[in-house]
């Protein structure tokens, strides 16, 4: 089925979000794994210039890449092969050959779970997909930790076709709708969440009402950081001043995050900057406390490479999330 579980406490689903009885286990934490993107680099096609924009988007091996050796340099497709130290149209830099490069490893949820655990709560994981089908009851659950990793929309190499692999889609903005206003919490991390969910869609896209009314962020800009560093501040989830790191590098263990979004708080919304990119001050985290509870990173939880660090920061999120 699509729900694998791990030390479970089972609940009976109600029409609200569960709420144990004092002295009771809490119900476990649903992990939703929404990162499945695996996808070529950005194309460019312009005049004469043909490649790969790995600087707009490297986008995301399948596995390990064993094939990347650098970023290309020679655009021009009438440059023409001299000899093996010119070799023309496609020529790329040696930076990174015999390096084995992480991608979407596809064992996320794993990383997750192990840090719901240690903070003390048991977990329980589905796909995107199971909560788009309506297969999983959300309210069943103490909070919901959406993974979505470097999820995005990415064309297709032929435009008839629509693009693959929305952060979320309508049928899950439905689903954690729903779940919000039962009173859920939400925790979201993901590189492209508010540009995927706002950069390029007309005002009246639901999308954008999504991201006001549940998350309660908006979009700042994309490519935000280049360092990885990030800083909370404010205290209300994290102690202010505490620093954390997310990867920035080509590697065999972790993908890199090269493009992480800066999200802030919605206009007229309660919710505050609880993180941010330590390089520029610009805003990485925003969380938010009324009629449900919703913390939405713009980096992804499981690119934090440090154990400690993720143990220390899921336990913060929760606690934030469900306590009182």
């Amino acid at each position: 089925e699509v729900v694998l579980r791990a030390n479970v406490v089972e609940v009976e689903a109600v029409g609200h979000a569960f709420v144990p009885p004092v002295g009771e286990a809490p119900p476990p934490v649903l992990v939703v794994n929404g990162f499945d993107r695996v996808s070529g680099p950005a194309r460019l096609e312009a005049g004469s210039q043909r490649g790969f924009a790995d600087w707009w988007d490297e986008g995301v091996p399948d596995g390990l890449d064993f094939h990347y050796i650098g970023a290309q340099y020679d655009f021009d497709m009438f440059s023409e092969w001299q000899d093996d130290d010119a070799p023309g149209h496609g020529a790329s830099h040696g930076t990174h050959e015999t390096t084995r490069i992480a991608g979407n490893t596809k064992d996320f949820v794993q990383l997750h779970g192990d840090a719901i655990l240690a903070a003390g709560y048991s977990f329980a994981s589905a796909s995107d997909e199971a909560v788009m089908a309506g297969q999983v009851n959300l309210t069943s659950y103490a909070a919901v930790d959406l993974l979505l990793g470097e999820e995005k929309r990415t064309p297709w190499p032929k435009p008839t076709r629509p693009p693959a692999f929305e952060a979320i889609p309508l049928a899950m903005q439905n689903a954690l709708r729903s779940y919000a206003q039962s009173g859920g919490r939400l925790f979201v991390s993901g590189a492209y969440i508010s540009t995927d969910l706002l950069e390029g869609r007309p005002a009246n896209d639901p999308a954008h009402a999504f991201a006001t009314e549940v998350l309660h962020i908006q979009h700042r800009t994309n490519h935000a950081a280049q360092t990885g560093e990030v800083v909370a501040v404010g205290g209300a989830v994290v102690p202010a001043g505490t620093a954390l790191r997310y990867n920035v590098t080509r590697g065999p263990h972790l993908y890199r995050v090269e493009a992480p979004d800066a999200l802030e708080p919605a206009s007229g919304s309660p919710a505050q900057t609880v993180f941010r990119y330590a390089e520029n001050t610009k805003s990485a985290g925003v969380a938010f406390r009324g009629s449900h509870r919703a913390l939405t990173l713009g980096f992804p939880f499981e690119a934090v490479p440090d154990q400690q660090m993720r143990h220390m920061l899921m336990r913060h999120v929760l606690t934030y999330l469900l306590g009182p």
